[in-house]
């Protein structure tokens, strides 16, 4: 398979830690400027947008709160200002936790679900017309490997205080919704088209 080649394509990740600053590493040597945005972690976002722009590449810093409806249009929109386009949307943005079942509450529930999958559709809404206007794009959605293993997490040690009971993490909680174009984030990525329908 011959190298990608991404000069002259901007890209949003949706984190910039961890994973997230591999993928940007790999997208900025493949030619493409990168925005990153992050909620609490600015340190880790911009140690990864120098790595970014070590290689030559733009970057670009974008503090959001990806709970919230309107800041996952802003961080598309700030994008599409600076850059005048956004060719690939990485949803990374994820909340880790690990909640035992019995214990898990509604708020639990409704804050892992905003980040993990209602902010993905977001941002991918948000993202969709501008990469229309460009006759394409990607969009590619990460999630954990742990739903792919279908290996249940699990407090097995009681000398810890554990109780034995199955936990939910990130991973699980986000397996349970609908995920679009999505693969584990130990395996290749997929895409789905943004080009209208004929």
């Amino acid at each position: 398979m011959g190298r990608m080649d991404l000069s002259g394509r901007a890209a949003l990740i949706t984190g910039g830690k961890r994973i997230g600053a591999a993928v940007a590493e790999h997208l900025a040597r493949a030619g493409a400027d990168v925005a990153l945005t992050y909620r609490g972690s600015k340190a880790d976002a911009e140690e990864t947008a120098e790595v970014v722009r070590g290689i030559g590449r733009r970057a670009q810093v974008i503090r959001a709160d990806l709970s919230l409806e309107e800041d996952c249009g802003r961080v598309v929109d700030d994008v599409v200002s600076a850059w005048g386009r956004l060719d690939v949307l990485v949803n990374m943005a994820s909340l880790y936790r690990s909640v035992s079942v019995d214990e898990l509450t509604l708020a639990d529930w409704n804050a892992q679900m905003n980040v993990d999958l209602r902010a993905a559709w977001l941002c991918a809404q948000a993202a969709v017309p501008h990469m229309r206007r460009l006759r394409g794009g990607r969009i590619i959605n990460f999630s954990d490997w742990l739903a792919a293993s279908r290996r249940p997490r699990k407090r097995t040690s009681r000398s810890r205080g554990g109780s034995g009971r199955p936990e939910t993490s990130s991973a699980s909680v986000s397996s349970i919704g609908p995920t679009i174009g999505s693969r584990s984030r130990r395996r290749a990525t997929s895409f789905f088209s943004t080009q209208g329908r004929s």
